[in-house]
């Protein structure tokens, strides 16, 4: 009889196949610079900042990847 991870007490039967656990990376956050009609949008996790010029959200942008540990992503100007 062929050996199922258990969950709980209980055996479990995870497809069929190898019976191997694939893994994905986990998606890296980052900071986002978009443009916004006119205006530029940063964007952390689901909060979101409105700036009237490239240079105050970019300095936004560059502050809150610094706090975070994450990279920015800017569109294309």
């Amino acid at each position: 009889m062929p050996s199922y991870p258990h969950y709980r007490g209980r055996a479990t039967r995870c497809g069929s196949g190898s019976g191997q656990l694939v893994r994905f990376p986990a998606r890296r956050a980052c900071v986002r610079v978009l443009r916004e009609d006119a205006a530029w949008l940063v964007l952390a996790g689901s909060h979101g900042w409105l700036h009237g010029d490239y240079r105050t959200a970019q300095a936004d942008a560059q502050w809150l990847a610094d706090n975070l540990g994450v990279p920015i992503r800017r569109a294309a100007i």
